[in-house]
């Protein structure tokens, strides 16, 4: 992976085994300063991350008594986020993640986006499956569809007001909850990137 600065002063990290195109490059972020220390707004897509959906009348009860934080927030019928960690039955963590929701219910009950390390997903997939038991909750593997994608910006109300707009459009976005500094999180189809980059460089 490598940095490419253009003629406007713009940084494009480039791989190879990303598709989405701003102007023909290939990308997985982009950012409109020459360094750190000049950053005005900056996007990232975030491939080590995976997803999982949870969905149905018992799943806030069920993540209550599976994870180290108050999930209830997410039931509240508002965009809401936590983070957590869910532990293993020796009451040792098995993995942190970002627990989140639009707001909007399925059969009258929150939805609910689990975004955790790809490195632990499959043992955290089992763990859950395995914990169900006979909760009326569906996990679904949603990571084949959609992406997580980092947003940053000088201005925090520019940010906010840019995924403001894309809740608009239907998306997934929410205030990242470990911490003000970090930003914006958006959960979005795959190849919407192209996209996100038109939304944030309004600004």
């Amino acid at each position: 992976m490598r940095a490419q600065a253009t003629s406007t002063n713009r940084l494009f990290w480039r791989h190879s085994s990303f598709g989405n195109s701003v102007s023909g490059i290939k990308f997985r972020g982009y950012c409109n300063a020459e360094s750190l220390g000049t950053l005005r707004h900056c996007i990232t897509r975030l491939p080590q991350r995976s997803l999982l959906k949870l969905s149905g009348q018992g799943t806030i009860k069920w993540l209550q008594g599976l994870t180290t934080n108050d999930v209830t927030p997410l039931g509240g019928g508002e965009t809401a986020a936590v983070f957590s960690a869910i532990l293993s039955p020796q009451g040792r963590v098995l993995a942190e993640v970002v627990l989140s929701t639009s707001g909007n219910a399925e059969n009258g009950h929150p939805s609910i986006v689990l975004e955790c390390d790809s490195r632990v997903y499959e043992v955290l997939k089992k763990h859950l499956t395995r914990f169900k038991l006979r909760e009326k909750v569906e996990i679904e593997e949603i990571s084949s569809r959609f992406d997580v994608w980092s947003m940053l910006h000088a201005d925090s109300g520019i940010l906010d007001e840019r995924a403001s707009t894309l809740r608009t459009k239907g998306y997934l976005t929410f205030k990242d909850p470990r911490s003000p500094l970090m930003g914006v999180r958006a959960i979005l189809p795959k190849g919407a990137g192209t996209f996100l980059v038109v939304v944030l460089r309004r600004g």
